[in-house]
C-alpha cells in the first residue's frame, strides 16, 4: 500500500514513524525557518531509515539557505537508495554557481532517480551554474525526466549553449522541461541550446519556454534542431511569446518540425511575432508533413494576420488526416467577415477532427462573421466538442440568434462552450438564445458566457430556468 504524509511544521516531522511512507510532501515555503531547524530538517529528511520511500516534495522557498546546508541536503538525498521521484522547490534562496553546482553534484548520486523537478526561480547563479547543472544531472544515469525552472537567475547565450551540450550526455533522459524567462538570451543562446539538445537521441517529449526575448528567425530556427533529428519525438512544446520570430523565423519552424515524423503532440505559443499571414500559412505548410499528428496548439494571437490568412490556415489545417484535437488561437488579428466564413467552411469539412478549441476575439467578425463561422462548423459530422471565444466582435442581438441558430444544426455537438461577452446582444438576443437552445439536439453539456451585454437579470433567470428545464443537458454553466 502506498501511504502519503504532508509535513509544514518543523518539529513534527519527529512525531512520525516515517518507515511507512512512500510518498512524502514536507513544506516550508515562507516559514522562514532558523539555520539550526534546517539542520535537523536535513539530518530527519536523510530518512535514511524509509526503506520504501520513493516520491519526496520538498518545498524550501524563501529561506535563506546558507551553501554548505544545500550540500547537505543533496548528500542526504542521495541517500535515499529507493527514491525515483524528487520535486525541490528553492526559488528565491540567494542560491549561487557553486551552491547549485554542490547540490546537483550529490544529487547525481542517486542511483534510481528517474524524474526529477528543480524550481531555481530568482537565485543569484549565472553561467557557470546553468553549465554545472548539464554535466553534474548528466551523471544520473537513471534519469529520464527532468524539469528545470531557472526563471530571473543570470543565465546568458554561453551558460544555455554549454547547458544543452552536457545535458545532451545523459543516456536516458526522454522527457526535458525548461523554463528560462527572465534571464540574459538572445538568438546566440536558444541556437546553442537547439544545437545541443539534437545529440540527445533518446528524446521524446520537450517543452521549453524562452518567452519575451529577442531571438529573432535565427534562435526559433536553431531551436528547432533541438527536435528535427530525433526519430522517436513524441510530444513538443515551444513557448516563444514576443520573440520577433517573423516570416522566416515561422517558416523555419514549420519546415523543422515538419521531419519529426513520430510527431504526435504540439504546442506552439507564437503570440506577438509579426510572423504576418504569409507566415502563418508557410509554418502549418511545414506542419502538415506530421502524419501522425493528433493534437495540435497554435497561438498566433496578434500577428497581423488577414483574411488571406485565416483561409490558408484554415484550407490547410483541414487536410490534416489524423488530427482530432485543435486548439487555434486567433485573436488581435483582423481578418473580418471573410475570413471567418472561409475558416468555418475549411473546418467544417474536416473528416478528422473530434474537438475544436478557436480564440477569436476583437477579430472584426461582426454579425455576419460569427454567422457565417458557425453554418461553415455546423457542417461537420465529426466534431462532438467546441469551444468559441467570440467576445468583443460586435455580433449584436440579430447575430447571436442567427449564431445560435446555426449551432442547433449541429449532428454531432454533444460538448459546447461559447464566449460572447461584449457583443451587444442585449435583452433581446438573450430572449432568443432561450428560445432556440431546445432545438440544439445533440447537446449534453453547455456553459455559456454573456456578462457585459446590458442583458437584465430577470432574462438571465429565465435563461437559467430554461437551462435546467432541458433534461438532456446534463451539465450546464450560465456566466452574467
Amino acid at each position: 500500500m502506498q501511504y502519503i504524509n504532508y509535513f509544514n511544521q518543523v518539529r513534527s516531522l519527529e512525531l512520525y514513524n516515517l518507515e511507512q511512507f512512500q510518498t512524502i510532501e514536507i513544506d516550508f515555503r515562507w516559514t522562514k525557518i532558523d539555520q539550526s531547524d534546517l539542520v535537523l530538517i536535513i539530518s530527519i529528511a536523510s530518512l535514511t531509515n524509509i526503506k520504501n520511500l520513493s516520491t519526496l516534495q520538498l518545498f524550501l522557498s524563501e529561506n535563506k539557505i546558507e551553501q554548505e546546508n544545500l550540500f547537505k541536503i543533496g548528500s542526504a538525498l542521495a541517500c535515499l537508495q529507493n527514491l525515483t521521484n524528487l520535486e525541490l522547490y528553492l526559488s528565491k534562496n540567494n542560491i549561487s554557481d557553486e551552491g547549485i553546482t554542490g547540490l546537483c553534484f550529490n544529487l547525481s548520486k542517486s542511483y534510481n532517480l528517474k524524474s526529477l523537478k528543480l524550481d531555481l526561480r530568482s537565485n543569484l547563479f549565472n553561467d557557470d551554474g546553468v553549465s554545472g547543472l548539464g554535466s553534474t544531472l548528466s551523471e544520473c544515469k537513471s534519469l529520464t525526466s527532468l524539469a528545470l525552472i531557472v526563471e530571473d537567475n543570470h543565465v546568458g547565450d554561453n551558460g544555455l549553449s554549454n547547458f544543452g551540450f552536457k545535458i545532451s550526455k545523459s543516456s536516458n533522459l526522454s522527457t526535458l522541461q525548461l523554463s528560462l524567462m527572465g534571464n540574459n538570451i538572445n538568438s546566440q543562446g536558444a541556437s546553442g541550446l537547439g544545437q545541443g539538445l539534437s545529440n540527445l537521441k533518446t528524446l521524446n517529449n520537450i517543452s521549453i519556454d524562452l518567452s519575451q526575448y529577442m531571438i529573432g528567425p535565427q534562435g526559433a530556427a536553431g531551436l528547432a534542431k533541438a527536435v528535427n533529428t530525433s526519430k522517436y519525438i513524441q510530444s513538443i512544446k515551444f513557448y516563444l511569446r514576443s520573440c520577433k520570430v517573423g516570416l522566416q523565423g515561422s517558416k523555419e519552424l514549420g519546415f523543422s518540425l515538419g521531419k519529426c515524423s513520430n510527431l504526435q503532440n504540439l504546442s506552439l505559443q507564437l503570440t506577438s511575432n509579426e510572423i504576418c499571414s504569409q507566415g502563418a500559412i508557410q509554418l502549418v505548410t511545414g506542419l502538415a508533413n506530421c502524419n501522425k499528428l493528433s493534437n495540435l496548439s497554435l497561438d498566433v494571437e496578434e500577428n497581423l494576420i488577414n483574411e488571406q490568412g485565416v483561409t490558408g490556415l484554415g484550407s490547410i489545417l483541414a487536410n490534416f488526416q489524423n488530427l482530432t484535437n485543435l486548439n487555434l488561437y486567433l485573436s488581435y488579428n483582423k481578418f473580418g467577415q471573410n475570413g471567418a466564413e472561409e475558416l468555418g467552411t475549411a473546418l467544417g469539412n474536416s473528416k478528422s477532427l473530434k474537438t475544436l478549441v478557436l480564440h477569436l476575439s476583437v477579430c472584426l467578425l461582426g454579425e455576419l462573421g460569427a454567422v457565417s463561422l458557425c453554418q461553415g462548423l455546423a457542417n461537420s459530422l465529426s466534431i462532438t466538442n467546441l469551444k468559441l471565444q467570440l467576445s468583443n466582435n460586435k455580433i449584436g442581438q440579430k447575430g447571436c440568434s442567427s449564431l445560435i441558430s446555426a449551432l442547433a444544426n449541429f449532428k454531432s455537438l454533444s460538448i459546447l462552450t461559447i464566449y460572447l461577452q461584449e457583443n451587444q446582444i442585449e435583452n433581446i438576443g438573450a430572449q432568443d438564445i432561450c428560445r432556440i437552445l431546445p432545438s440544439c439536439k445533440y447537446l449534453k453539456i453547455l456553459q455559456l458566457f454573456l456578462s457585459q451585454n446590458n442583458i437584465r437579470q430577470d432574462i438571465y433567470n429565465q435563461l437559467f430556468f430554461k437551462l435546467k428545464k432541458l433534461m438532456r443537458i446534463v451539465s450546464y454553466q450560465l456566466s452574467c
